[in-house]
């Protein structure tokens, strides 16, 4: 089972707080998805 996102916060550095349906929260860092892009950053 899948739990959905039902917000997401962005915080410094690249990072997201993501609310959960369970209303669990979890830091996301989206900094490695962004390696392409690192030289301009």
């Amino acid at each position: 089972m899948y739990l959905g996102v039902t917000e997401a916060k962005p915080l410094e550095d690249y990072k997201l707080l993501l609310t959960f349906d369970n209303n669990e929260k979890r830091i996301f860092n989206v900094m490695p998805y962004l390696g392409v892009c690192r030289t301009f950053l």
